[in-house]
């Protein structure tokens, strides 16, 4: 009788976010459940590439980048053709973002990301927000996408008029 011990044991399914979150070891399992932006979808293998995980959620790469986030980390840029390793560390999640129409002519690009505290990464995340990090000289802007706002508005902690 072959007996399978339960480290070596395979899931059937594993939801990605739940193990980051709670900074476990990604169990190997038959079925990946990952979220992009508000939709999860399931994916069967380990490894998978961007313009696949786009293609999960009917985005093309010619029109949408595609964001990793990581437990503690700020979100990384995927290329259509890298392969994400769902075990290599703790990916919470992705986003997508469109591309922007006047992207490479040139313009004032903003660059050099910073960190947030992790509390306001976590409340951003929880909130379901597509945000982003970036400095511009000294100046550090919170970039929150497609968020409409009042004339006044208070996520978390901060004010903006």
């Amino acid at each position: 009788m072959n007996h399978v011990s339960p480290a070596e044991e395979i899931l059937e399914v594993v939801e990605i976010e739940i193990f980051a979150l709670e900074e476990k070891p990604l169990p190997r399992a038959r079925h990946y459940v990952i979220r992009v932006d508000k939709e999860k979808v399931t994916v069967d293998r380990p490894e998978i590439t961007g313009a696949e995980i786009l293609e999960r959620v009917n985005k093309t790469p010619a029109q949408f980048k595609l964001y990793e986030h990581q437990h503690h980390h700020q979100p990384r840029l995927i290329q259509p053709d890298e392969v994400v390793r769902l075990h290599a560390h703790h990916i919470e999640r992705f986003t997508t973002m469109p591309k922007d129409t006047t992207e490479g002519l040139g313009s004032a690009a903003l660059s050099q990301t910073f960190e947030l505290p992790e509390a306001e990464c976590r409340y951003l995340d929880r909130l379901g927000l597509i945000w982003e990090c970036v400095k511009e000289g000294e100046t550090r802007w919170l970039i929150v996408r497609g968020c409409k706002h009042p004339e006044a508005t208070t996520i978390g902690k901060w004010t903006w008029h």
